[in-house]
This record gives structure tokens, C-alpha cells and sequence, in this order.
């Protein structure tokens, strides 16, 4: 029965856990510990404090009970007792976008110092990111972030120089906050001291500084006084949960074990998953429930079915207890939940200490925009530092490798700086982003234009119509243009054949649709391309190291009249019949190459005329026939499918010709 029991407790059933337990309980006589203390978890997890208060006091009587097995009853006083911070959520989200939590780190809460700017884009202190594990998730944002080498951290220049121009004296208090940290970890407890309080001097609005103060004097065993610095933390930060846990350390160490008890629901109720904080409940239960903490002797084990009247007062005035400490902490949530927080220190920016210059990218010369952070801590905007990668995997300005962060594609904006800018220089930001829409606009418009449009040309190869065309992207200034066609959501660019002229690409040549884009570490990238749209040129011209042209984009004029359009299907069959058969005489090497390259002959077309880009099979014979390329060119700018199926089968009788 008792496995019945532990299964029914682990599957959250906690009420037919206590009935069984209960059960078991007294087949044994009342007499077992263990059961006692099961029986009481299962109680208080089910909202039964008052009868498991019974249980655990049982549990006493028998023999002695760790602290840390009264886990259960401080997670059920917690869940189905006490209340939660319900704003906290709230107004923590509002601080996010002010000046003060701006640039706190949200580990520490308290000015971001040394800041490091993980992967997915959020800054922290560099000594909290590296106090946690290699493999962590973000707090901010819950990405994973991999694989993270605390040497490998480095801190963010560009932050770091803004941090120090804004907030000079905080700065300052904070690097003294850092050596005290160091004093106290070298168990210098008194030149620790001398430091949080020189900090306190220059803020003394720091709730971080009470509490490393506070903690510094209890270890002394000045608990007084840890207590005042603790008590001046939980003002200046009330939704945080160590000021209550310092002050509830020093409340134990004083013996007021009730007011500590209140603190640390109270902390709890700020973070229910404060680990410290619920092991110091335990304790502060621990001896509530102990029979030496009302100055009684434990009875003996004869004793324990007598003085019922005793044991029934003892009950009651624990019971008491316990729930005096959860309307008190309930009452201070109240009040916290109330509150408007006034107490949170703001952050005021001296507008005359800012420099524009610490703002602006080094590689473009004009405000950041979407700016990115590379592992050596420079910050540049996303798209200036792409095209400098395209070039070299270096660092422009330190020259450290970024072979890492190209082949990982991270593209996270770095938060803090992004939100700073929008603050501090909204017009310049709004500027900024126009002109940044304005260029990709103009760069993607000729994705919906059927009419004369200008466009970015790959000089490389034949493309054709409704054909894969697979393209391995290594010189950088394709690197680029793909990537323009991407981040602008036009997909496409035109592909032309090269020219030995002064005019560099034939007249005439193919869109090309992106279907997908595979990364390689290096920067290089593989690019799936299946034909699109023709076009003729009109004019040419360069952009960004790569050629455009002007281009009006030609389609086959449709044939309306009945006797013309069977001559057109007649004349299609023919044509199709006579390619399948020139094609399925070709030799098996042959045809095994063709296969691989371009694929299968596509199926013939009931209608000729349906497709937008005229028969698939006539693009597909035009690319395995070997042409020059002034023959591809003439059936590629055919406007007629007559045309084009006449000149195929043209060619297609000479390459018979020659091959007999």
C-alpha cells in the first residue's frame, strides 16, 4: 500500500496519497516516523496545513526530523497558502524599457559592469554570465546559448564607453563594489567593508551595496546592523528577492524566528523558486515545530497517547504561529501589489555628457543601425559588418577571427544599444531606419514590377525558364547581392551569360527565383535557383561591385485564333516526339549525365499555351542541346512559341546531322 501511496503523491493525487498513508499510519500503531512525515507532506500539499501541522508535530515526538525534510511543507505553504507578487511581472516589464532597467543586469540587478554581450543579443555583467554554466539559456529571452567559453568573453566596447560617459559615479561605485567583492571572497571582511561603504557614499540609492554591507555584518556577527542594511535594500528594491533573504538571515541569527519566517514568504512570494530562501524556511519550521523551541522536553515514546490536553494546546499555538506568518507576509504582498513602486531608482542621462560619435558605426560612419556585437565586443550595424565579412573573416577592427560567428549566422541585435539610440535620438533614429526601408524598398521593387525595372545581375551562366539552376556563391560581391535579395524579400536576380565586349553580359538573360539558401561555415553559400521571368537589357550598370541593368521583361504573345492555336498544337507534338526520340537515342552515359544535371524530359503539355513561361520541355531540350551561345540567345529571346519551336527543331536536325 505504501508504493500505492508514493505513486498517488508523485502523480500530484496528494488527497488519496493521505488516505492511504493514513490508513497504513495506523495498521503501524501511530508509531512510524516515516509514515508520519508522508502523511504530513501529502496533507499540506493538498491544502491541509492544519492537519498536517498534527502529522509533522507527531513526527517530532517520535525522534528527530531534519530540517531538510520538511521541504514538502514549505513548497505547500507557498503554492496553496501564500500570495504571489501578482504585479511583479508587470512592472518589471515596464522598468525593461525605462532608463534604469535598461542598463541593469538582470542577474544582479544592478548597473550592468564590464558588460558582455551574449549571442542572442542581451548584455550582461561579464563576472555574472561567467559565474554560470558553459550551456545556459538566456534569462531574458529563454534562447539557448552553447558552448560558451568564459575566456572567450570579451567585453563590449562600445557599451562600456557609453556606460562610463552616462553614469560616471555609479560606474565608479560599481568598480569599488567589484573590489570589495574580491576583499570579502579573500576573506578581508573589514577592507571589504571599507569598500561597499565608500560605494554607498557616491549611490546611496544601490540596493546591491546594503546588501553586500548587510552580508559583510552578519559574518562579522553584527547582525544589528546587517539587519538596517538589509532593511534599506528591501526599500530601495522591493521586488527583490535576496534583500528579504538577507534580512531574514539576520532576523535568524537574532532568534526572531517569526519575523523571519514572515520575511522569507515574503521573498518567496517575490520568486517562489528562490532555492536559499526555502532552505532558511525549513529551518525557521524546523524549530517552530520542534518541541525544544517552546522550551519543552521531547516526551518519551509511553507518553505519546497521554496528556492529549497538552499535546492539543501545542498544536494549536504552532498552528497559530504558522498562520500569523502567512497573513503577515500576505498583508506585505498586499501592499507590494498595491504599490507603484516609487522607490525603484531612476537613471537620469546628463544630455550634456553625450557624445553622438559613441553611437555611430565604424565602418558606415552613421548611427548604428540594428546594431550587432562580434564575439571580440565591437559593435558595428548588422548589414555594414556583413559586407566587410564577405571580404575577410576578421574583425575590421581588431582583426580577431569571426570564423565562428559566421559559420553560427548570428544576427541578434544588441538590445541595450538598439533601445539607447531610439531613446536618446529618436528623430536621428527615425531618419535612419527611413532611409534604411527607402534602400531595401527600392531594392525588391522590381520583384512585383512587370514593367521596366532595374535589377541585379549574376554574370555566370545560361538560366532558363521553370530550369533548377544550383549556384555555389564564394566571390563577395555575390555574396552580398544574394543576401540584398534575401533580407529584401525579393528572392530573385537575373542571370546573364558573359559577353567579350565592353558591355560585360549578353542582351538578353533569366530571373532567377531563390527557393533556398545553405550556409557554409566560411561564408560561402550554396543557392537553389529554379527560372523565372526573361528579360532583355536596356541599360547596364553596377551597384555595390556587382552589375544591374535595366531590363523589360519579355513573355510569349498568346494565340487567340482557333486555326492557329491546332496549328500550334500540331506543331508542339511534332516538335516534342521528335525531341524524345533524338533524346532516347542518346547513349546511356549520356543520357545519365543529362539526367543528373537538368533532370528527366518533363512530360508534354496538353495546352502549349498554359504555362506561364511557355512548355517546361522546350527551356529543358534548349539546355541539353549543344548550342553556341548566340543560337541560346535567339530561342531565349523569342516572344512566339512558334518561333521558339521552329528554331528548336532546327537545331535540333543540325546536332542530328552531326551526330550521324
Amino acid at each position: 500500500m505504501e508504493d500505492v501511496a508514493k505513486t498517488a503523491f508523485l502523480s500530484h493525487k496528494y488527497d488519496l496519497a493521505a488516505q492511504i498513508y493514513a490508513s497504513v499510519l495506523v495498521e503501524h500503531g501511530n508509531n512510524d516516523q516515516e509514515l508520519c512525515l508522508c502523511l504530513a507532506d501529502a496533507l499540506v500539499r493538498s491544502g491541509k496545513l492544519n492537519e498536517s501541522v498534527d502529522a509533522y508535530l507527531r513526527a517530532t515526538r517520535i525522534g528527530h526530523v531534519s530540517p531538510e525534510r520538511l521541504v514538502h511543507l514549505v513548497t505547500g505553504i507557498v503554492d496553496t497558502e501564500c500570495k504571489h507578487l501578482t504585479l511583479f511581472t508587470r512592472h518589471r516589464k515596464r522598468d525593461r524599457d525605462t532608463p534604469s532597467d535598461l542598463v541593469s543586469c538582470s542577474m544582479c540587478n544592478g548597473l550592468i559592469h564590464e558588460p558582455v554581450t551574449i549571442p542572442c543579443g542581451h548584455t550582461y555583467c561579464k563576472q555574472c554570465v561567467s559565474q554560470k554554466q558553459k550551456s545556459q539559456t538566456c534569462g531574458l529571452c529563454s534562447t539557448h546559448v552553447s558552448n560558451i567559453e568564459h575566456s572567450t568573453f570579451k567585453i563590449n566596447v562600445g557599451l562600456s564607453r557609453v556606460f562610463e560617459k552616462l553614469f560616471s559615479e555609479e560606474t565608479r561605485s560599481r568598480r569599488i563594489r567589484a573590489e570589495g567583492n574580491r576583499l570579502f571572497a579573500d576573506g578581508q571582511l573589514q577592507a571589504a567593508l571599507d569598500k561597499y561603504t565608500e560605494a554607498i557614499t557616491l549611490v546611496p540609492t544601490e540596493h546591491l551595496l546594503f546588501s553586500n554591507r548587510s552580508h559583510v555584518y552578519a559574518t562579522q556577527g553584527k547582525l544589528q546592523e546587517a539587519l538596517v542594511d538589509a532593511n534599506e535594500a528591501c526599500k530601495l528594491k522591493p521586488a527583490w528577492p535576496k534583500g528579504y533573504y538577507r534580512k531574514a538571515t539576520a532576523l535568524i541569527g537574532l532568534g526572531r524566528y517569526q519575523d523571519a519566517g514572515v520575511t522569507l514568504l515574503l521573498c518567496l512570494a517575490v520568486d517562489h523558486n528562490y532555492i536559499p530562501a526555502k532552505r532558511e524556511l525549513a529551518r525557521v519550521l524546523h524549530h517552530i515545530l520542534s518541541p525544544a523551541s517552546s522550551g519543552k522536553e521531547r516526551p518519551e515514546q509511553s507518553s505519546i497517547t497521554g496528556d492529549l490536553n497538552s499535546q492539543c494546546d501545542e498544536h494549536i499555538a504552532i498552528s497559530e504561529t504558522i498562520y500569523t506568518m502567512i497573513q503577515m507576509a500576505n498583508s506585505e504582498v498586499d501592499k507590494l501589489n498595491e504599490a507603484e513602486f516609487t522607490s525603484f531608482k531612476n537613471r537620469e542621462i546628463d544630455m550634456e555628457k553625450i557624445d553622438k560619435d559613441d553611437f555611430e558605426c565604424s565602418l558606415c560612419f552613421r548611427l548604428l543601425y540594428a546594431p550587432v556585437t562580434t564575439p571580440c565586443g565591437h559593435m558595428f550595424c548588422c548589414h555594414c559588418l556583413d559586407r566587410c565579412l564577405d571580404h575577410s573573416n576578421r574583425c575590421p577592427l581588431c582583426k580577431d577571427s569571426l570564423i565562428e560567428y559566421l559559420a553560427e549566422r548570428r544576427k541578434n541585435i544588441t538590445v541595450v544599444m538598439e533601445k539607447l539610440i531610439k531613446m536618446i535620438f529618436p528623430n536621428e533614429y527615425e531618419e535612419r531606419k527611413k532611409l534604411h526601408d527607402s534602400e531595401m524598398e527600392a531594392l525588391a521593387n522590381y520583384a512585383r514590377s512587370d514593367s521596366i525595372s532595374e535589377i541585379p545581375v549574376f554574370v555566370c551562366t545560361l538560366a532558363l525558364p521553370s530550369i533548377v539552376c544550383p549556384l555555389h556563391i564564394f566571390e563577395p560581391r555575390y555574396r552580398l547581392m544574394v543576401r540584398q535579395c534575401m533580407e529584401t524579400g525579393a528572392r530573385q536576380f537575373g542571370m546573364c551569360l558573359p559577353n567579350s565586349d565592353e558591355n560585360g553580359f549578353v542582351d538578353y538573360g533569366c530571373m532567377l527565383e531563390i527557393r533556398d539558401v545553405q550556409h557554409i561555415p566560411d561564408g560561402r553559400s550554396i543557392v537553389d535557383c529554379i527560372g523565372g521571368r526573361r528579360f532583355k537589357v536596356l541599360e547596364r550598370g553596377m551597384r555595390d561591385g556587382y552589375h544591374t541593368a535595366k531590363v523589360v521583361f519579355i513573355k510569349d504573345a498568346k494565340v487567340e485564333d482557333e486555326d492557329e492555336l491546332q496549328q500550334l498544337k500540331s506543331l508542339h507534338l511534332e516538335v516534342y516526339e521528335e525531341s524524345a526520340k533524338w533524346f532516347n537515342g542518346l547513349n546511356l552515359i549520356i543520357k545519365h549525365q543529362i539526367r543528373n544535371h537538368l533532370g528527366n524530359m518533363p512530360a508534354c503539355d496538353d495546352d502549349p499555351q498554359e504555362a506561364t513561361h511557355g512548355p517546361k520541355w522546350t527551356w529543358w531540350l534548349l539546355g541539353v542541346l549543344p548550342l553556341d551561345s548566340n543560337t541560346q540567345m535567339a530561342v531565349l529571346s523569342t516572344t512566339t512559341l512558334k518561333e521558339r519551336l521552329i528554331a528548336l527543331r532546327r537545331a535540333l536536325n543540325d546536332v542530328s546531322s552531326q551526330g550521324s
